[in-house]
């Protein structure tokens, strides 16, 4: 499943995403947002049966003074069960960015394995992310493990590019595409993979 949200700057969105996955049920979603004034989005993956997986990608390119809230809960409900998670923000001028993950295992839900990751860019001096983590775990024998980051664009990175005669701009838009670019290869087609390309750089330029 793979949505691209691009809806005008002065657009306000509510987004309720649900997934129930069955025995050996297998679920790859990827959402990506480039619009809206404000965007509040919860994705709700539960893993009923055993053997269930999901990978859930997402990333966010703000710009102005875009809110954005994404919520997600990963909810293990059945043994030898498997979730990926990771979510991507790259954000310009006075936009915001808030993350909340879940990752609930409940009591029969043994063998689990899950993990949760959110990177924030922030590319502007006014530009905010805030990410919270948060874990559930009722049953014994899981792996689980978080991760967040919220940071500027490396220094060295961009230094090094610009010596090559990039000029700064040029060279923060390719770091921002190299930091989406694992999300964007999880997309199993190839032609949707360099529409979301070619949307991400569309949503980069001044």
């Amino acid at each position: 499943y793979v949505r691209i949200q691009r809806w005008s700057s002065q657009a306000h969105e509510f987004v309720l995403q649900r997934a129930a996955l069955q025995e050996g049920a297998q679920l790859v979603a990827v959402n990506i947002n480039l619009g809206a004034r404000l965007s509040k989005m919860h994705a709700i993956t539960t893993l009923l049966g055993a053997h269930a997986s999901s990978r859930l990608y997402g990333f966010v390119s703000g710009r102005g003074e875009q809110h954005i809230d994404q919520h997600t809960l990963q909810d293990h409900q059945a043994p030898h069960t498997v979730s990926d998670l990771l979510y991507k923000a790259a954000l310009k001028d006075a936009s915001r960015m808030v993350y909340t993950g879940l990752i609930r295992i409940a009591k029969p839900a043994k063998q689990t394995n899950a993990y949760q990751a959110n990177h924030n860019l922030l590319l502007g001096q006014h530009a905010k992310a805030e990410t919270i983590p948060m874990l559930e775990i009722l049953a014994d024998d899981v792996q689980c493990k978080h991760g967040a980051t919220v940071g500027p664009v490396d220094e060295e990175q961009l230094f090094y590019l610009t010596t090559r005669g990039i000029s700064r701009e040029l060279a923060e838009r390719l770091l921002v595409m190299g930091f989406v670019e694992p999300i964007i290869e999880q997309v199993p087609m190839d032609a949707l993979r360099q529409r979301l390309r070619e949307e991400l750089e569309g949503s980069l330029q001044p």
